[in-house]
């Protein structure tokens, strides 16, 4: 059976351990997270991890990217935005270490962080072309998509 009534769900994970997740958003969240995902999947329906990058998990996001790709589902990952406090930004060491983990450990499909887009240029394009890309099922593209080698 397949759902009509939302093509893809997003689901927040800052990190590939049940601990590290637990710990920052709550006790039973790794669980609730894998729970639901799993029967999303069951019902059909597209799923997307969204990691936000930070201070606090940017040298572990390509391990969730990895828990994405095993479980079935997409992954995004959005650069950290300080609302409120400035705790959680990552320094330019931070931020450029972050991306080169993850650009080695999956293919890029799509990037809207300009600054990564502009350092990428024409290679971003050209793995864009030998189909290591996807859109959302509603047909628009989510920021900074990346998938695991294994859907490739």
């Amino acid at each position: 059976m397949k759902c009509a009534l939302s093509p893809n769900l997003e689901f927040s994970l800052d990190f590939a351990t049940e601990r590290e997740q637990d710990s920052w958003r709550g006790a039973g969240n790794w669980r609730l997270v894998l729970d639901q995902m799993a029967r999303a999947l069951r019902l059909g329906v597209s799923v997307t991890i969204i990691a936000v990058m930070m201070r606090t998990n940017y040298d572990k996001l390509p391990e969730i990217g990895t828990l994405a790709a095993r479980h079935g589902a997409n992954f995004r990952v959005n650069v950290y935005q300080p609302v409120k406090t400035d705790a959680f930004s990552l320094d330019y060491e931070q931020f450029w270490a972050g991306f080169q983990r993850l650009l080695e450990s999956c293919p890029l499909a799509v990037c809207n962080e300009p600054i990564v887009r502009a350092i990428l240029g024409s290679r971003l394009f050209r793995a864009v072309r030998k189909g290591h890309h996807s859109g959302h099922a509603e047909g628009r593209c989510a920021p900074l998509r990346l998938l695991a080698e294994a859907e490739c």
